[in-house]
């Protein structure tokens, strides 16, 4: 099973939202079970004050099912170092490298970043919010970095596009 890192939810939300310190207080991060790619919900100039190595790439995506939208194509960043940190020890993470989210700029959806199930392929995962006074994410991680890559990757018109976005660990066969 490996180190389990335990991950506090923010009480105001009715889903999992985790509250991400960064200097100037918290990001609200929605994990989102049913989302296949990562999204930043603002501008690249907000991602960058937020995440200054953040780099674009060169992968477009479509995104939709935010209140009824349509399909919309976005651009894909990289956030080349994320990490969950365990609510109690600080040292216990689960560490993401090359977080690839795709940025839009023109909607509120309530969330700074949505994290997508398919970021959790390699780990376990448990959300505990019933019968709790203090709603966790209980994470099964190991002590180990994980990757995050483009998958289902189509050019279209000189365009790479994904369809969805995975983590891998190094070295691992089942990738």
């Amino acid at each position: 099973m490996g180190s389990v890192i335990d991950v506090r939810l923010d009480t105001n939300f009715v889903r999992p939202v985790i509250p991400y310190p960064i200097a100037e207080g918290t990001l609200d991060v929605l994990v989102d079970t049913g989302a296949f790619k990562p999204v930043w919900n603002g501008s690249s100039d907000t991602l960058l004050v937020y995440f200054p190595d953040a780099e674009i790439t060169e992968y477009k995506t479509t995104v939709s099912g935010f209140g009824g939208s349509s399909k919309s194509i976005r651009e894909v960043w990289k956030i080349p170092h994320f990490e969950l940190t365990d609510s109690i020890d600080q040292r216990k993470g689960y560490r993401i490298k090359n977080l690839l989210v795709a940025v839009i700029d023109d909607m509120d959806l309530g969330f700074n970043l949505i994290l997508s199930a398919t970021l959790f392929k390699k780990v376990n995962y448990t959300i505990a919010n019933r019968d709790t006074n203090a709603p966790h994410m209980l994470i099964e991680c190991g002590d180990r970095e994980y990757y995050c890559i483009a998958d289902g990757v189509k050019e279209l018109n000189d365009v790479n596009y994904i369809s969805r976005v995975t983590t891998f660990i190094q070295g691992d066969d089942n990738a």
